[in-house]
C-alpha cells in the first residue's frame, strides 16, 4: 500500500513531491526440526542394542536446558536398522511478521533562468521477525536507510554547464537470534549486554 502527492507551491518556480510504500505482513511458517526425543530429555539414550538407558554419570542441572528445545510431536527418527538415535520430529507452525516502510520527499527550486536546485530525502526501514527451524528461537532483522542528495545547477553561457551534487547517507543492519521465551537467571553460565532496539 502507499501514495504519491506532489505540485507546485509557487507556479513555475518551486515544486514538491512526496512518495510513501509500505508492506506489513502476517504470515504462519511452518517449520520442521530434529530435536532429543522424550527419552533423551529425561536423560536416557539408546545402547548398541537400541535399548534406551540412563547417561552414565548423568549431571542432572542440564536437564532443565532441554526446556528451550522444542518438544517433539512426530516421529521418532530411526537409523538404518531401525534403531532410535535419540533424536525425532518436531512440527511447528509459528507466525512470521514482516513490516517495511519507504518514503521519499523532493524538492525542486528554480532560483533563476540560470540556476536551479532540487534536493531529495529517502528512507526506508525494514523489520523481520523469523522463527527459526528451532521454534523456540526467533530471528529479529532490522535494516535502516537514509539518503539525503543536493544538486544545484548554473548555466554560464549556452556552452559553459556546472553542477555541484552532495550526497550522504546512513545505513544500519542488525540481526539477532533471541529466545521467545528469556531464559531464567538460574540457566544463564554467561551473560552478555543485550543491544536490541525496542
Amino acid at each position: 500500500f502507499g501514495g504519491s502527492l506532489g505540485g507546485p507551491i509557487i507556479k513555475d518556480k518551486m515544486f514538491i513531491f512526496g512518495n510513501y510504500e509500505g508492506f506489513q505482513e502476517r504470515l504462519a511458517k511452518t517449520t520442521v526440526a530434529i530435536v532429543p526425543s522424550f527419552q533423551t530429555r529425561q536423560g536416557r539414550l539408546p545402547n548398541a542394542a537400541g535399548q534406551y538407558v540412563e547417561v552414565p554419570n548423568l549431571q542432572r542441572g542440564m536437564l532443565p536446558f532441554f526446556r528451550y528445545s522444542p518438544e517433539p510431536n512426530g516421529p521418532e527418527i530411526l537409523d538404518s536398522r531401525g534403531f532410535p538415535p535419540g533424536m525425532a520430529y518436531s512440527n511447528s507452525n509459528r507466525s512470521r511478521r514482516v513490516g517495511e516502510n519507504f518514503g521519499l520527499f523532493r524538492y525542486d527550486y528554480n532560483i533563476s533562468d540560470s540556476d536551479t536546485l532540487s534536493s531529495n530525502f529517502t528512507t526506508s526501514r525494514g523489520l523481520r521477525l523469523d522463527p527459526s527451524d528451532d521454534p523456540i528461537f526467533r530471528s529479529n532483522d532490522r535494516r535502516t536507510l537514509y539518503t539525503v542528495g543536493v544538486q544545484e545547477t548554473h548555466i554560464f553561457s549556452p556552452n559553459i554547464l556546472n553542477t555541484a551534487n552532495f550526497g550522504f547517507s546512513h545505513a544500519r543492519g542488525q540481526n539477532q537470534v533471541t529466545p521467545i521465551e528469556a531464559f531464567p537467571e538460574s540457566l544463564v553460565m554467561l551473560k552478555g549486554e543485550n543491544r536490541a532496539n525496542p
